[in-house]
């Protein structure tokens, strides 16, 4: 999975790309929308643009949310988002954007970025069974120096200038009355032979809002820079520096692929690819606006969300790579970077090893 600022990068412009295709119709009603996004609710969106990764940050308080974060990577992402989009989405257009609709439409996003973007990860990062080491980071290390070096190359912005706090862990400490009862419906809709019959559900949510936005303020660049690295709120061990945003990233090596050189999908058949990863991303925001544009028209149209559509148009697969038939499975090949290498420089710059 792509980490949390690509996501938000990724919904703001999927966003703006689905109001320029429906502004010259809908005028003031997308006009609004947008506005609310951007403004009054953009915190609200940003921590929908998360979508169940949220859930993989619930792994302190008990009981957990971890098991929803699985889940939801692994089936039934359509028919959540579709829930969560009916339940959170004024009853019509016309009654304006509420932060519950803000949240549902960031995280409308966040499955088709995973898709599309997930077997360049999974490629230039994991090792086949049973090469990868059980505690290896590598993967998710990679996906912190892809929002570094994709937020240069989308805003022009160097990494010290995310206010990850503002952003998400705020929202996380005051959530919108009602977001996180939202969210136990759409997973009980969702998944009822699990969440239904799950009578820790909420306490699950509620602990899943408390680790996330302890994990956005240890992660966020203004605690973790280097000459902040005895902070009390960073955890001194080796292996969560994976999590941290890196600094001083070594220049020679092409995390982006921007030479495109040939590279393949880590499972089935090996097909060959050769897009950078700014064109992946290019090419999902379209997919994105392709898609949800579809949806978005209905429910401006006819003044209901189109629940069944929605989630298939979302899609339920796995939100990583699949086998031929669809289901999540384990890579058969990859061509991982020197990521060891790079965290184990990042473990040294804070002061964790001793050289």
């Amino acid at each position: 999975m792509p980490s949390q600022l690509l996501h938000t990068l990724f919904g703001e412009d999927v966003i703006i790309e689905i109001h320029r295709r429906v502004a010259s119709r809908f005028g003031i009603v997308a006009d609004k929308a947008l506005e609310k996004i951007q403004s009054t609710h953009r915190k609200a969106f940003a921590l929908g643009c998360q979508g169940p990764d949220v859930f993989y940050h619930s792994q302190v308080r008990r009981p957990v949310g971890l098991e929803y974060g699985t889940l939801l990577h692994r089936r039934g992402a359509g028919v959540f988002t579709a829930g969560l989009l009916k339940l959170g989405l004024p009853g019509t257009p016309a009654d304006g954007l509420n932060a519950h609709g803000a949240y549902a439409l960031g995280f409308m996003t966040h499955a088709i970025l995973d898709r599309q973007t997930h077997p360049f990860i999974v490629y230039k990062s994991d090792r086949p069974p049973p090469e990868t080491p059980r505690r290896d980071r590598s993967h998710a290390f990679l996906e912190r120096i892809i929002d570094v070096l994709m937020l240069k190359h989308l805003r022009g912005a160097q990494i010290t200038g995310w206010d990850q706090e503002g952003m998400l862990a705020e929202i996380c400490e005051n959530p919108s009355p009602g977001l996180k009862e939202l969210l136990g419906r759409a997973m009980v809709l969702a998944y009822p032979e699990r969440a239904g019959e799950d009578e820790k559900l909420s306490r699950r949510i509620e602990n899943t809002f408390f680790d996330c936005a302890w994990f956005y303020r240890v992660t966020s660049p203004a605690n973790t820079r280097a000459e902040y690295s005895a902070s009390q709120l960073f955890p001194p061990q080796k292996g969560f520096v994976a999590y941290l945003y890196p600094q001083e990233l070594p220049g020679h090596i092409d995390f982006l692929n921007l030479e495109k050189r040939p590279w393949y999908y880590p499972a089935g058949e090996a097909k060959e690819d050769f897009r950078s990863f700014p064109e992946l991303y290019t090419g999902a925001v379209n997919a994105a606006a392709d898609t949800l544009t579809v949806i978005i028209t209905k429910y401006l149209e006819e003044g209901f969300f189109p629940i069944e559509e929605a989630a298939g148009l979302i899609g339920n697969g796995g939100l990583s790579i699949v086998d031929e038939n669809g289901k999540p499975c384990a890579p058969c090949r990859s061509d991982p970077l020197p990521l060891q290498e790079i965290l184990d420089q990042q473990i040294k710059m804070r002061g964790l090893w001793d050289a």
